[in-house]
């Protein structure tokens, strides 16, 4: 079995970007379930402690009762969280809130770096492009970036033609609108 180390498991490796995403399903699960457990715990020891500490009060209040005495809530339940076992469960409830919080943060830190791997990606596509000398204005590259019915590259294209046949009927390049000597 593999182990998880968090810190580890937070690293992308852009060298490696094929495995580092096929491992972000495996990372999202594994935090993603120590986060439930720890959940269940938290709910569980919250409950435990919850239960005694009421066992506790209504002790003390029947204990108080049979000596003919009456006594508040408040004080009831400070005499309540005084008992040992009432104070045992307590911290274990406090331990185990803030196992349960920090397992949320891991999860969240996991998932967040899909993001970063999508980044870490678009940007080494982007590289690559750039490293290929390819011409984005093209139409075979410029994949679906739309103006009207045309894409940018046969923007481009046409206005080049529709410059040359200027050229070519006038003999002198076009000024589009500036006034040419004559």
């Amino acid at each position: 079995m593999e182990q998880f180390d968090l810190k580890k498991d937070l690293k992308v490796d852009p060298s490696d970007l094929d495995n580092e995403f096929l491992r972000q399903p495996e990372l999202t699960e594994h935090y993603g379930r120590i986060a439930v457990e720890a959940q269940f715990v938290y709910e569980d020891a919250k409950t435990a402690y919850d239960v005694l500490f009421a066992q506790m009060v209504d002790q003390k209040r029947a204990d108080y009762e049979i000596s003919g005495q009456k006594i508040s809530k408040p004080i009831l339940e400070h005499l309540a969280l005084r008992d040992e076992g009432v104070q045992s469960l307590k911290a274990d409830a406090r331990r185990s809130k803030k196992a349960w919080e920090l397992a949320k943060v891991a999860f969240k830190a996991i998932d967040q770096r899909m993001s970063v791997l999508i980044s870490v990606g678009a940007k080494e596509r982007k590289m690559m492009d750039a490293g290929a000398g390819l011409h984005l204005n093209t139409p075979e590259h410029s994949r679906g970036r739309k103006h009207g019915n045309y894409t940018q590259g046969h923007v481009h294209n046409e206005t080049v033609r529709v410059k040359s046949s200027i050229h070519d009927m006038v003999g002198k390049t076009p000024s589009f609108g500036r006034k040419t000597p004559g």
